[in-house]
């Protein structure tokens, strides 16, 4: 009997010892397959941060981009229209919403209007204020529908004291024409009409003229 429980005792022991390996065994294969689990689910989310990575640095824009040279647009913030400039001195001059010309051009807008066919008007002129801000007067001159047929002047451009333009004769017969002047540095503009009799003269237009900086 002692030999056999002795022999029952060591089986067991030998049991409990297989149990004890084979349950550490499994634990071992766990852990392993949980490591190599999330190892696959990492590789398979990295991927997409390398893409959303790649996306974003796309969408980064320069912090300072190259300089670019663009000419100065042609708005109202460089240039002022004669009529809505203020006329300092003047004779027989003055603002017009509506004009005709000789050869039957209707205007309309930004009109100075020269009267001198009138017999008691010996002198017509208008004088602005430039205060050497601007570089150019440009625009279109006309001669407006109530002249008469004997009426002629001369058109008298002057920037301070200087005559920096001058028409001939101009009546009835003279067709628009454009003028585009250099005004720069000076401090007043006078448009001055002679006329060729001292009784009568043309009656001038000036139509989109403006002065510009």
């Amino acid at each position: 009997m002692g030999d056999f429980d002795k022999k029952k005792r060591i089986a067991f022991g030998s049991i409990g010892a297989a149990i004890v390996i084979i349950i550490g065994v499994m634990a071992n294969m766990t852990q392993i397959a949980g490591f190599f689990e999330g190892h696959k689910k990492k590789s398979a989310d990295e991927p997409q941060k390398v893409i959303e990575q790649n996306i974003d640095e796309e969408k980064e824009i320069p912090a300072e981009l190259p300089a670019e040279i663009t000419p100065e647009p042609a708005t109202e913030a460089n240039y002022v229209w004669l009529d809505k400039m203020p006329i300092t001195e003047s004779e027989h001059c003055e603002v017009c919403d509506i004009a005709e010309d000789t050869v039957g051009n209707k205007y309309t807008g930004h009109i100075v209007s020269a009267i001198s066919h009138y017999y008691y008007n010996p002198k017509t002129y208008a004088k602005y204020y430039l205060g050497g801000k601007y570089k150019t007067f440009s625009g279109t001159i006309a001669v407006e529908s109530r002249s008469n047929a004997e009426c002629e002047s001369t058109l008298n451009i002057y920037a301070d004291d200087t005559l920096i333009y001058s028409t001939d004769e101009i009546g009835r017969d003279t067709a628009p024409f454009e003028i585009n002047l250099d005004v720069s540095g000076y401090e007043w503009l006078k448009f001055d009409i002679i006329r060729t009799y001292t009784n009568r003269g043309t009656n001038f237009i000036f139509y989109n003229c403006k002065l510009e900086k």
